[in-house]
């Protein structure tokens, strides 16, 4: 399936290649707020685990995970 533009390349002319620069944002963003808030302190550790937990929810793995 090619993108909006009907190019079949995506970044570095690799085919099936897109950027998803939107969702990382966004994700990178709900983070972020989740682990400012006041007195809170994480673990790179921890981090992580909070990362790929959205990750399960951005891609639908989570349904499929608490089933």
């Amino acid at each position: 399936m090619a993108p909006p533009g009907g190019s079949r390349a995506g970044p570095a002319g690799r085919p099936g290649v897109w950027a998803l620069g939107t969702q990382e944002g966004t994700n990178a963003h709900l983070l972020a707020r989740r682990m400012k808030r006041k007195g809170m302190a994480w673990s790179a550790r921890r981090a992580r685990y909070l990362a790929k937990a959205r990750e399960l929810v951005t891609n639908g793995g989570y349904d499929a995970l608490a089933s």
